[in-house]
């Protein structure tokens, strides 16, 4: 009898303790709070820099991009090639994806930047590709498995499988390269392996300001922390009430509409979070509510909500705000524009922006890139942050 009170007891205060770290782990979002600001709140300035590649060689379909000090990795989604780029936007070399032999790449589904060290992943061909800085190949070894993004060190490899699995099996493998034994966490969802998977734009992130790796989890509300041991820390949830869809309904929705319906219908449901960047004190999340309506939330680092935005002016230079920030450094966040339509949206908006920002440098800029603006070329825009 005493025995088995005593496993009551323990059920219950597990039972307690299990649902205490699932309360703990999520974050309530009420996206009707979300006011308008200023962008100069919490940006000093801009900086825009023209990635001037050759014509020869351009960049066809920017999306993977990382920042090492001073030098700027770019990934072309669509030849597979990785541009070694200087902060001025002149191109250092490339290395090109030159086929399924050895010491050669395909595809490019990750890569990883350390101190003059590139490691590139081709899934398809089941291999790691380790360059230098100059795009000399240094190792080219085997992956044991179809993971599309991960993270190295010298005692671990993180893997995460974004859904390539059955249903049941698990998402992320902390694989051991010290005779340790493997860890799994995040189970696969059902439906998901068919119809959202993807290799990410921002894969793990190592925090600038705290002892941690971040994965934003795709098509969720889901944010995955790990130690700098490659341990899982904790996934925080993010609740957005009557904003929000479960799993089942997040695989028939998609750009703002759920199949066979208009979007008008539907327009107030969160797909997923777009953007989650850790910043010095705080964490700055961007989402889309519909396809229309944008919200940035800032947390600080307890997750205890400090402001949320649906309508940013911009009181600095007077462009518009069109689109999400898509990558950070330690104090900047980084946006990404096709260069056709930044000028656009500096040409529609000349005379307020001359009449009320004389001073600033987009008007230089513009006209120094005047005739590659005219084009499709590739302009990142750097905000930098304030410390807050």
């Amino acid at each position: 009898m005493f025995k088995l009170k005593l496993l009551t007891v323990a059920l219950i205060i597990s039972s307690c303790a299990t649902k205490e770290k699932e309360e703990n782990s999520r974050v309530s979002v009420d996206l009707s709070e979300s006011e308008k600001t200023s962008i100069s709140q919490y940006v000093d300035s801009f900086e825009y820099i023209l990635i001037n590649y050759a014509d020869s060689l351009p960049i066809v379909e920017p999306y993977r991009i990382e920042f090492y000090n001073e030098l700027i990795f770019i990934e072309d989604g669509g030849l597979n090639n990785l541009f070694i780029v200087e902060k001025s936007g002149e191109i250092i070399t490339v290395i090109k994806s030159k086929g399924s032999g050895p010491g050669e790449f395909q595809y490019i589904d990750d890569f990883q930047v350390s101190e003059n060290k590139i490691i590139i992943k081709d899934t398809q061909l089941n291999k790691f590709m380790t360059y230098d800085f100059k795009g000399n190949l240094l190792q080219e070894e085997s992956a044991k498995n179809k993971a599309l993004n991960f993270y190295k060190s010298e005692e671990y490899m993180l893997h995460f499988f974004n859904n390539r699995l059955n249903p049941g099996e698990f998402n992320f493998l902390r694989e051991s390269l010290i005779g340790e034994k493997d860890e799994f966490y995040y189970l696969a969802k059902s439906g998901y392996e068919y119809k959202k998977v993807m290799s990410l734009e921002n894969s793990f992130m190592k925090d600038f300001y705290d002892s941690q790796l971040i994965l934003n989890i795709p098509f969720s509300y889901d944010i995955a922390f790990f130690n700098l041991d490659g341990r899982i820390k904790e996934i925080k949830t993010f609740d957005f009430g009557k904003n929000g869809l479960n799993d089942a309904e997040r695989l028939n929705y998609s750009n703002g509409s759920f199949v066979n319906k208009s979007n008008n219908q539907d327009s107030e449901f969160v797909e997923s979070v777009n953007q989650f960047f850790p910043l010095k004190n705080t964490y700055y999340m961007f989402l889309l509510n519909g396809i229309k309506e944008k919200h940035l939330i800032i947390f600080d680092r307890n997750f205890k909500i400090k402001n949320q935005y649906d309508i940013i002016e911009n009181d600095i230079d007077g462009m518009p705000i069109s689109n999400f920030p898509r990558w950070n450094t330690k104090n900047q966040l980084i946006q990404k524009r096709l260069s056709s339509f930044l000028l656009n949206d500096y040409l529609e908006n000349e005379k307020e922006i001359k009449s009320k920002f004389p001073n600033s440098k987009i008007h230089e800029f513009i006209a120094k890139n005047r005739y590659k603006l005219e084009r499709d070329w590739l302009v990142l825009v750097f905000w930098n942050m304030k410390d807050s």
